[in-house]
């Protein structure tokens, strides 16, 4: 059983290969602590590496950097985050991280439902070397979709509506990434 207080070296650490760089620590698992409500870990992405275009159809997360700088691209909406970031990305929504400094760039992540740690434990045992198939196959189990570096979702309907009504509303640039 896991304990009340964890610590920054508590947890099990995942390395991730392509097309997700980083590693994954993940701190709180509701399966080995039953009463815990979420899941919830650490995120490290490399410099000059990135989470690749993805969406989890299942779990919300909420991410807050505490380590380096980089890009947060959520459902259309960038921003640049630094530690004391936080980033809302709901369920179904399209989004990426991009490590844009010389170090690593560093986050807490809280899956809002339980069972992603399941997906990134299997992400991770198919190996940096796996072939796309095989990663496709493991993110299709889970309810992950993915998109290739160069490819960017597409803008979701009515988002650059959304966009442009707050902008209007609040009579500026509107809200980025990570806001309601």
């Amino acid at each position: 059983e896991m304990p009340y207080l964890v610590k920054p070296s508590d947890g099990e650490v995942l390395k991730l290969g392509p097309p997700v760089s980083g590693e994954i620590r993940i701190a709180m698992d509701p399966h080995q602590r039953a009463d815990s409500p979420c899941v919830m870990g650490t995120y490290t992405i490399p410099s000059r590496g990135s989470s690749a275009w993805h969406r989890f159809l299942h779990w919300g997360m909420v991410l807050v950097v505490h380590k380096g700088q980089g890009r947060a691209t959520v459902e259309g909406e960038t921003m640049t985050v630094v530690p004391g970031v936080t980033v809302v990305v709901p369920a179904g929504a399209w989004y990426e991280l991009k490590n844009t400094g010389t170090g690593v760039l560093q986050m807490t992540w809280i899956a809002l439902a339980p069972g992603i740690e399941r997906f990134f434990r299997e992400l991770a045992s198919v190996g940096a070397a796996a072939d796309a198939t095989a990663i496709e196959a493991v993110m299709a189990r889970h309810g992950v979709e993915y998109r290739a570096k160069h490819e960017r979702p597409a803008q979701p309907e009515g988002s650059a509506a959304r966009l442009q009504h707050r902008r209007h509303r609040r009579g500026g640039r509107g809200r980025q990434a990570g806001g309601r």
